[in-house]
């Protein structure tokens, strides 16, 4: 809030001089002096990182008073395009929570083979927690169902419906089999959140989207009688690609495009903007690219780019997705391999 209201303060202030102003007249907030557009992108960042809720504000904010030279904004060391500012200042394209869909195969283990469905357990409680966390936050107390009174309002649902596929009921007794179970083989928890997250929707249309989802996936278990945790997955899955307010999912090969364009982006940018800096030791070791100097120096820069790289991928799908540290980190690693030039 200081900081917003110190932009305030110099953005009215700003109404009785010229357009310099704002570029030239800063404020101290701490131990920074800050004009204008550096205070609304602080609160920008902060908002960012702890109240998503004010991104669309402090955004418009900012792109009121940015002028045409204004095409690249620094947020937290890497420059964003005025274009994405102003898209979240409209309310669109809005960064959002995102869980990467990765599949786990154990081969050749020996342990992965005598326990898989425990192995398989663990990237399932990953890719799940966060969208069946949300789907209990999000259910009123009045409206959270016991596994029991799940089964018989399913069962009643059926009844309603004129034709079901014949391995709906046998999904249903498949989840049944394993409610009331020990640590991994308890499905029950997992199908009362969803179905009680569903039946407390006032959008009708919403509803009975759902529900036709949670039919049909009922039919794919009953059809593949997968083990509890196969059937838990399955289960969290019931919302996904319909209630879209909910975290996404993404595929691991589109983290891995999406960090092998960002790595082009990288390149390109830093070439563009401070290619001109490194004429200097790039002429000195001469023009054989091929040369042990000229690989020295393209070594050096490529490490620039790839510190660049980093640090974006931490902002754009870290911070921003709340993708999981680790696996964007391994994975950008294998995309621009320490060492590698670019």
């Amino acid at each position: 809030q200081t900081l917003l209201d110190a932009a305030d303060n110099q953005i009215n202030e700003a109404a009785a001089y010229d357009a310099s102003f704002l570029d030239l007249v800063t404020t101290q907030v701490g131990n920074r002096n800050l004009t204008a557009k550096e205070c609304l992108g602080f609160a920008l960042e902060i908002a960012l990182e702890k109240r998503r809720a004010q991104v669309p504000d402090i955004s418009l904010r900012l792109a009121r008073i940015l002028n045409a030279e204004d095409q690249m904004i620094p947020l937290f060391g890497v420059n964003f395009p005025r274009t994405r500012i102003e898209e979240w200042s409209r309310q669109e394209s809005l960064p959002e929570p995102i869980q990467v869909h990765q599949e786990f195969i154990e081969k050749d283990n020996e342990l992965g083979a005598a326990y898989a469905g425990n192995v398989h357990s663990i990237p399932v409680r990953a890719v799940g927690k966060k969208q069946l966390n949300v789907m209990q936050a999000r259910t009123a107390i009045d409206s959270k169902k016991t596994v029991e009174q799940t089964d018989t309002e399913i069962r009643a649902y059926i009844a309603t419906l004129p034709s079901s596929d014949k391995y709906v009921l046998a999904g249903l007794k498949n989840i049944m089999q394993y409610a009331g179970g020990q640590f991994n083989d308890n499905a029950g928890p997992t199908f009362a959140t969803v179905w009680g997250y569903i039946e407390q929707f006032s959008d009708q249309e919403m509803k009975q989207n759902l529900r036709d989802s949670m039919i049909r996936m009922l039919a794919v278990i009953g059809k593949e009688n997968p083990c509890s945790t196969g059937i838990i997955e399955r289960l969290i899955e019931v919302p996904t690609a319909i209630d879209l307010s909910l975290p996404q999912k993404i595929d691991e090969e589109e983290v891995l495009r999406e960090l092998a364009q960002m790595a082009g982006n990288v390149n390109e940018h830093f070439e563009e903007n401070y290619a001109f800096d490194c004429t200097g030791a790039r002429a000195a070791a001469g023009d054989d690219e091929e040369s042990p100097a000229r690989i020295a120096v393209e070594a050096t820069i490529s490490d620039l780019k790839r510190d660049m790289f980093l640090e974006k991928a931490r902002i754009e799908l870290v911070m921003l997705r709340n993708i999981d540290s680790n696996y964007v980190m391994t994975t950008a690693d294998k995309v621009f391999p320490k060492g590698a030039i670019l």
